[in-house]
């Protein structure tokens, strides 16, 4: 086909297969259309074959493009380019899962094949589970959504047990490395509006991250509300409970298991978090842990 071609639709432009930039391997008009979420002018240059001319870390760089310079329309942007062959893979600089601004964006790149468990030796071999935890991803301007993240990368299978290193040399995983920064931020801060709200964020992580390993793993900790709500309707069957009012239909002894069951696995409890893209409710108890937060003591930790 030759270095360039011409795309039908767009001006009867001639747009070349590589652009000229050292850093990114698209041309300019491509990288211009990314970054205005233009999919269609997008859509048209990869079926022109670029990428059988990109290596494995200009696959990164493309989608780096993306992630970094597109705020319009990000998600269909990432799909799209993850659609048509673009590798969810190290950018000479870092994984792009530390470039994603939400759980759904983190969501399409794992399903594409990203390393959930990739590692940044330039950020003291810290895990993508410990840096969000720590907010070290600098656009995470919300401290709700960095927990959100948090939440998210367990569901889909973050090693809550890998060993990172803290920014002192300090070894330890993202649970017990929480826990130290619960006690150094008000130490090194001093009391003050920021610090309170990035000791109670570390405080509700530390929270999530330990009831997930007492209880035994991700899916033990997601599934322990039914158990716990099947136990309670077998105690209420048995007359030694009585069910709350919103639930005595479904407990009622002449329900039969089939239907209790099926009832049962259409609801989804506080602990369970969806990939907001699938279009399914997203269920997080923003005060699961409000009540230990002020029971907690830091300084125990430090």
């Amino acid at each position: 086909m030759g270095r360039g071609a011409r795309i039908q639709g767009a001006g009867a432009m001639k747009i070349p297969l590589r652009g000229t930039s050292r850093y990114y391997p698209q041309p300019e008009v491509v990288a211009k259309a990314i970054r205005k979420g233009d999919g269609d002018l997008v859509r048209r240059w990869l079926a022109l074959g670029p990428l059988n001319t990109f290596s494995d870390i200009e696959h990164g760089r493309l989608l780096k493009s993306a992630l970094t310079g597109c705020d319009t329309r990000r998600e269909e942007m990432i799909q799209l380019l993850l659609s048509h062959g673009v590798k969810p893979i190290w950018d000479g600089d870092q994984s792009p899962l530390l470039r994603c601004k939400t759980p759904a964006e983190i969501g399409l790149l794992l399903d594409a094949g990203a390393d959930i468990e990739a590692r940044e030796m330039w950020r003291h071999d810290k895990s993508l589970l410990l840096l969000v935890e720590e907010r070290y991803i600098h656009w995470h301007d919300s401290y709700d959504l960095a927990h959100d993240m948090v939440r998210f990368l367990v569901s889909r299978g973050a090693d809550i047990h890998a060993v990172g290193r803290h920014y002192n040399g300090e070894r330890g995983t993202a649970e017990t490395l929480t826990s130290k920064n619960i006690a150094r931020w008000f130490k090194v801060y001093g009391v003050s509006e920021r610090s309170c709200k990035q000791q109670e964020h570390h405080i509700r992580n530390f929270h999530f991250l330990k009831a997930v390993r007492v209880a035994g793993g991700w899916k033990a900790y997601a599934r322990a509300p039914r158990v716990e709500l099947a136990r309670l309707r077998s105690l209420c069957v048995r007359g030694r409970a009585s069910p709350p009012p919103v639930l005595e239909r479904l407990f009622a002894a002449g329900v039969p298991n089939e239907v209790f069951w099926c009832v049962l696995s259409f609801w989804r409890s506080s602990r369970e978090i969806f990939d907001g893209s699938e279009g399914r409710e997203r269920n997080l108890d923003e005060d699961e842990h409000t009540s230990e937060y002020y029971d907690f003591n830091p300084y125990k930790h430090a």
